[in-house]
């Protein structure tokens, strides 16, 4: 009788077992359902891109890259680019900006290249304009509204620096001044910003207003050498028109170009190099940028990386790529909210000792750009998906999204 209640009670215990192992491979099922969800509607991630864990932007429908690739490389170079924009921040702040040093402004060129590159892969996913416009919207307009009346409230010394001003000042705008900063649009009005890095933020907004147009030309035909052509045209125009005046769209232009290569060259291409020959490719490009001196020796190395981009296979999985991971994931916040960490550091805390003011920069740094990414960027970003996605239903755009892709 007592065996019998054991083999009863054991009986009993592995039923149960066997069903806590069911729901637990249900509810991992269903997490990781919820997962790509959550991560195809913040696909467009930070800045420009929410990358997923070392991935392409992942979607239910395969992209001309192929979904659920792993691009951990695009991750290490949105790293890149916000760290230099960190470190240039950082020396000029501390006064001790080396002569030729211009990694700052190639980091911007940089993301420029990445911004348009992802943004290709996210109209190839949803070929929509109006949905792509929601949400661009929705992913830069919260924070950078956010940054300026922080700044306006505050009168957080952020405003645009030069060699020759004080790097912590703040400059009381004008009412037009303030709106042209929410609107983004600052850069036709006026040649100050409340908030230096916002500088960039102007001509990415005008850019997507052009970006679809390109994105269907190219959809129909997916060819590298108008590309190429058009690249040439706006270096010379840009050169001869505007000099080294960067505060324009036109001056931009070859900046994004190549992005547009890179895309044609991830649909047409196969990665010929090791992942790990990307390292010290990416680090030659960088220094010949950083050296630059002026946007228009920029030009050059940008053309380089876009082509270069789509031959390389991408990184194994290491801490260096989690790291990049990471900082790419809140890098938007990392780029916007950098001013008001350095005013803690070295504004505010001028008399303390060096280590005491990089440990308030980085932890600082660290509060904003995380709480910023999950307090503001990440709401925005699910509340333009949902509206983009209802806009997307009522306003079909067939003929456009069924295009055929002609591979030449």
């Amino acid at each position: 009788m007592l065996s019998y209640h054991r083999a009863k009670t054991r009986g009993r215990i592995s039923g149960y077992y066997n069903q806590i192992l069911i729901l637990c491979s249900y509810a991992h099922t269903l997490l990781k359902f919820r997962s790509a969800a959550l991560n195809s509607l913040l696909s467009d991630g930070p800045g420009v891109f929410l990358p997923t864990q070392g991935q392409l932007p992942v979607a239910i429908t395969p992209t001309s890259t192929g979904a659920g690739e792993d691009l951990p490389n695009l991750d290490l170079l949105r790293t890149v680019a916000v760290v230099c924009v960190l470190v240039s921040h950082t020396l000029s702040a501390l006064n001790r900006v080396p002569e030729g040093f211009w990694y700052g402004g190639f980091g911007v060129a940089m993301f420029f290249v990445h911004t348009a590159l992802v943004l290709m892969w996210s109209l190839d996913r949803r070929p929509n304009t109006l949905q792509f416009y929601i949400r661009r919207i929705a992913r830069v307009y919260p924070l950078a509204i956010l940054v300026v009346l922080l700044t306006v409230l505050t009168h957080a010394p952020v405003n645009a620096f030069t060699r020759d001003a004080p790097f912590f000042r703040y400059l009381a705008p004008t009412w037009g001044q303030v709106v042209t900063h929410l609107l983004l649009i600052q850069n036709f009005f006026s040649g100050s910003f409340i908030v230096y890095p916002m500088w960039s933020l102007p001509l990415e907004v005008q850019m997507y207003a052009v970006l679809p147009l390109l994105f269907f030309f190219l959809r129909k035909k997916l060819m590298l050498w108008p590309l190429l052509v058009l690249w040439t045209i706006a270096v010379g125009f840009a050169h001869k028109t505007f000099g080294l005046q960067q505060v324009n769209l036109v001056v931009a232009v070859p900046y994004f170009l190549p992005g547009l290569m890179a895309y044609v060259g991830f649909s047409k291409w196969k990665p010929v190099f090791p992942g790990w020959t990307f390292l010290p490719a990416l680090a030659a490009i960088v220094w010949v940028g950083g050296h630059a001196g002026d946007w228009q020796r920029a030009w050059i190395p940008c053309l380089a990386l876009g082509l270069m981009l789509p031959l390389f296979r991408q990184l194994r999985p290491s801490l260096l790529t989690k790291a990049s991971w990471q900082i790419a994931r809140y890098s938007y916040g990392i780029y916007l909210m950098h001013p008001f960490a350095l005013v803690l550091a070295f504004y505010v805390c001028r008399n303390f000792g060096r280590p005491v003011q990089f440990a308030v920069l980085f932890t600082s740094l660290i509060v904003l750009s995380v709480g910023a990414f999950h307090l503001i960027e990440a709401p925005f970003m699910r509340l333009g998906a949902k509206v983009a996605n209802a806009a997307g239903r009522r306003f079909k755009m067939q003929a456009a999204s069924e295009q055929p892709c002609e591979l030449r």
